[in-house]
């Protein structure tokens, strides 16, 4: 799992980065609060996501990747999937948007007589809605059809000349990066890109600053938690954009933005937090029968446990996920416990 953005800078600390994701995490306000200050509240000023995946197969990851967005604050969620897995996703969710825009060899000629031709026309579909999100993730259930590959690949680079943060959903086993190269050299080879590498910690890196989080998470690997991971990240990038957006043109909180990296490299570790902290109060609940769905749905009580000063009792498993966590301690407590610079 990726994300670009720029050159690597000076080091970072702990107290850096979480002053960057407090910065960034937009305010909550009721209308007509008396004497607080005034902070827009439009739909979609926190965040609106675009996810790009899904196939015949694999209809659920862009479902987990579109809700773990929602569910950790963004306002609007896209996804472009193909014909045959959009009905599904939709039946999951109506709080998707979902765009049957993709398509594989077997039924591009619904839309145009050549390959070229077919991926344009899809180009043209996405790009619309490209104008419209602050972030987007590329890849959750994504076929390894070549024609849908290529569609990826032509809107990743429309993704640049636009300059929108992207999380792409490699897919690269854990095994190969283990026996070839270290997450590190991996992103320098790549120039720099941001990569986060999952596991007993997980793992993240510019090819200069490595970040390891180390929060409890669940015992139980269940397939679904990597599209969670993506879909939570897209939102904290979202968040890092909206801020540095202002901070350009000079908005209040201005002061209050740390520098790119830092913001990236902290919205990862942010990430990677939450989605940990979800599992382990999913496995909580549910034990050995813990899948995706039961994480996606501690995703709120997790980020309001570690970020908004809240409690995690709505999270179903909150007393049997207190004893898991040894003790109860404040978000900025654990996340220094837990997230280490390399």
């Amino acid at each position: 799992m990726s994300s670009t953005a720029a050159a690597p800078a000076a080091p970072v600390a702990a107290d850096a980065m979480l002053a960057s994701i407090r910065a960034v995490i937009p305010p909550l306000q009721h209308t007509g609060d008396a004497g607080a200050p005034q902070v827009p509240t439009r739909k979609g000023l926190s965040g609106r996501v675009l996810v790009v995946g899904g196939s015949e197969e694999y209809s659920g990851a862009p479902f987990f990747a579109g809700m773990a967005a929602l569910r950790t604050g963004a306002d609007i969620c896209h996804v472009v999937c193909d014909s045959i897995s959009s009905p599904v996703i939709k039946g999951f969710s109506p709080d998707l948007i979902v765009h049957p825009y993709l398509r594989n060899i077997s039924t591009y000629k619904d839309i145009a007589q050549s390959d070229s031709q077919a991926i344009t026309v899809i180009v043209q579909k996405v790009a619309e809605i490209l104008e419209r999100v602050h972030v987007v993730v590329i890849g959750p259930g994504l076929s390894r059809d070549p024609l849908a590959q290529a569609v990826a690949e032509r809107i990743l680079e429309r993704v640049g000349t636009l300059g929108l943060p992207v999380v792409i959903d490699a897919g690269i086993d854990a095994e190969m990066m283990t026996q070839g190269e270290a997450a590190a050299e991996l992103s320098r080879r790549l120039g720099n890109v941001f990569i986060m590498q999952k596991g007993s910690e997980d793992v993240l890196t510019d090819g200069t600053t490595s970040i390891a989080c180390s929060f409890p998470g669940s015992p139980r690997r269940c397939g679904g938690q990597g599209d969670i991971l993506s879909g939570t990240l897209a939102t904290f990038l979202a968040w890092t954009a909206l801020a540095a957006r202002q901070q350009k043109s000079g908005g209040a909180a201005a002061s209050a933005v740390l520098p790119t990296r830092l913001a990236v490299l902290s919205a990862t570790a942010a990430a990677a937090t939450v989605v940990r902290r979800a599992s382990l109060l999913a496995f909580a609940a549910r034990g050995r029968s813990v899948v995706a769905r039961d994480v996606l749905e501690q995703v709120g009580a997790a980020f309001g446990g570690l970020w908004d000063g809240g409690s995690e009792e709505e999270g179903g498993g909150a007393k049997l996920a207190a004893a898991a966590m040894a003790a109860a301690e404040t978000g900025e407590a654990s996340f220094r416990r837990n997230v280490a610079v390399l």
